[in-house]
């Protein structure tokens, strides 16, 4: 039980598939492991469609204490999405964005409300 209490900082970048696919299949067979992270970094950077299984897979409302979200090289049509998905998440804090150079794209929450 106490395992379940700890904050989960989950970093998917640079990460192997099936490493990836295990921790997916984890989640979906373990719900409540959803409200244990805090922050999360998915990256198609090296990793192809890393973001976009994941987001077919899970909302990403139902991570009730995400306050950190960090994307690498997402695509245009998941970025068009995630305008409608980004605002109905009111405890995310920070939201950042990085092309596939690394480059940061948006630094803050209001930055994504100026996309609109």
């Amino acid at each position: 039980q106490l395992i379940r209490t700890i904050p989960l900082h989950v970093n998917f970048k640079n990460i192997q598939k099936s490493i990836f696919d295990r921790f997916c299949e984890f989640l979906l067979s373990n719900p409540d492991v959803k409200n244990q992270i805090y922050s999360l970094i998915l990256s198609n950077k090296d990793t192809s469609d890393q973001i976009k299984t994941f987001l077919s897979l899970f909302s990403l409302n139902e991570f009730l204490h995400l306050h950190s979200l960090t994307l690498i090289q997402v695509e245009e049509n998941i970025l068009q999405k995630l305008k409608l998905i980004i605002p109905l998440i009111p405890q995310l804090h920070s939201f950042h964005l990085f092309d596939s150079n690394d480059i940061h794209l948006t630094d803050s929450m209001n930055k994504i409300y100026q996309i609109y």
